[in-house]
């Protein structure tokens, strides 16, 4: 893929995420029951629609681009709502800022788990090994 298009469909995938930003207000009435939020003037099956349709090409466009790890993200969405935050702007927040750090943790758990599973060399053998044939070669 050229540059050229990698910008355009990251344009893209920044201009759903504000568009749904915007919509934080409609949203956070949508969380009420569908009569309430008729009543305030909310279209609810049309909101709903494209609040699925946003959600599923940002999560799909995320998930392309870093893997399954993206699915941190989705994790701590529902973390954060667990803890009790229910205002959608802060949900976005605390999601952000919970999502970075389980990664960040993640990351620098499989790095240990990593670094001292590691005792072979490149060649499979062991350094007892390793040692012993150095000293006899």
């Amino acid at each position: 893929m050229k540059a050229g298009a990698t910008a355009t469909i990251g344009n893209a995938k920044c201009g759903l995420f504000c568009h749904y930003f915007l919509l934080r207000r409609p949203l956070t009435i949508l969380t009420l029951n569908d009569s309430n939020a008729k009543s305030l003037g909310v279209p609810v099956g049309k909101l709903r629609f494209i609040g699925v349709v946003v959600s599923a090409y940002l999560i799909a466009s995320v998930v392309s681009a870093v893997g399954m790890i993206g699915f941190i993200g989705l994790a701590a969405a529902t973390i954060v709502r667990q803890l009790g935050v229910r205002t959608l702007t802060w949900q976005l927040i605390a999601s952000i800022i919970l999502g970075a750090l389980l990664l960040a943790i993640t990351d620098l758990i499989l790095q240990l788990i990593t670094l001292y599973s590691s005792n072979k060399p490149a060649d499979g053998r062991s350094h007892g090994t390793a040692r012993h044939a150095v000293a006899a070669g």
